[in-house]
């Protein structure tokens, strides 16, 4: 299994921030595995093989959807969830108190092939970086140097995943999305929720697929789901 949805039920009405969720998700997978977390927390590097997003912010209830590359990534923070849920606990992040409410493991695709479309759960991020430091990028002041941005990024990751360069990797954005500045850090991290086609090996797919596609993917950008 490489991905889960978390139903949560809010208890209190302070704004939640996104750096109060990633709290929230160092918590479950704590919960599912300490030492895990430890190890994923404290790891060297700057790519991470799992990816985030939460949606449903209208109310009180949201869907938290998990997915990593790595299958007992995924399971401990299923394991994290459901044990919260069972114990009907609640999870105190910020303000505010999160419960499990229900946890929805989600079937992976029985066959991955060498293309394939997604969509972006929580925004895509991509920056380069000069003499003045790291410059977020916007799609619409370049949007060729966008895609060979992310294709880049994903040949990176894939290269530290699998420790194999790929043979064929292309990003293509077939749909630019909306563009969403995320707070976060004390600072502000402009993302989009693109919609991309994707063509390169099995690695490359699961990669994104399931690791996110873009930059800061464990802090809860670049999730993608197939369209």
């Amino acid at each position: 299994m490489h991905r889960v949805a978390v139903i949560l039920k809010r208890i209190g009405r302070a704004p939640v921030i996104h750096d109060d969720l990633v709290s929230l998700i160092w918590e479950l997978l704590a919960v599912g595995d300490a030492a895990m977390a430890d190890r994923l927390h404290s790891a060297a590097g700057k790519f991470r093989p799992y990816a985030w997003g939460v949606e449903g912010w209208g109310g009180n209830e949201h869907t938290l959807t998990f997915s990593s590359v790595i299958p007992e990534i995924a399971e401990t923070f299923t394991r994290g969830a459901e044990r919260v849920c069972a114990e009907k606990a609640a999870i105190a992040v910020g303000g505010n108190l999160f419960e499990v409410f229900r946890v929805l493991p989600v079937r992976d695709l029985r066959y991955i092939g060498r293309q394939i479309t997604l969509k972006a759960v929580s925004p895509v991020v991509a920056s380069i970086r000069g003499q003045k430091g790291k410059t977020y990028l916007r799609y619409h002041d370049d949007p060729s140097g966008y895609s060979r941005r992310l294709t880049g990024n994903l040949r990176k990751r894939v290269r530290w995943l699998f420790g194999t360069e790929p043979e064929q990797l292309s990003v293509r954005v077939t749909d630019p999305g909306c563009h969403q500045l995320t707070k976060y850090k004390g600072g502000s991290i402009p993302g989009r929720f693109l919609t991309v086609e994707i063509q390169g090996d099995p690695s490359v797919i699961m990669t994104a697929l399931y690791g996110g596609l873009g930059e800061r993917t464990g802090s809860g950008f670049g999730l993608m789901m197939p369209v």
